[in-house]
């Protein structure tokens, strides 16, 4: 699990994708109550998740929407921020896609701290 500096775990991450150029796949668990990240947007990348089980709630900006098993959402570049929390009993499963034609950044929703996409 990845700790942030406020001591927050987030889920298990698992790369799929190998030698891509632009595309990305990563699957990723969620335990209860965890957030898959901060809330934050891309400012080149493009990123759809797939639920594979579980619910979660996708928060996206001041929205919020539930997911579960088979649902999927698109997410693109630019605000407003997001994240997926755990809101089930069990452990959730995610299948994330990006992809990003050029250089990207992330911005922190929380801050508004600005840095460099590292994948």
């Amino acid at each position: 699990m990845t700790a942030l500096s406020s001591g927050e775990l987030l889920g298990r991450v698992a790369m799929l994708a190998g030698e891509l150029q632009h595309l990305r796949v990563h699957y990723e668990r969620l335990d209860p109550g965890r957030r898959s990240s901060r809330p934050h947007h891309h400012t080149a990348r493009e990123e759809c998740v797939y639920v594979v089980a579980g619910q979660v709630e996708l928060m996206l900006g001041e929205t919020s929407r539930s997911m579960e098993a088979g649902d999927f959402v698109a997410l693109p570049a630019g605000p407003p921020a997001h994240t997926l929390r755990n809101v089930g009993d069990g452990e959730a499963e995610l299948l994330v896609f990006s992809a990003s034609p050029g250089p990207d950044e992330v911005v922190y929703a929380e801050d508004s701290r600005v840095a460099p996409s590292t994948g």
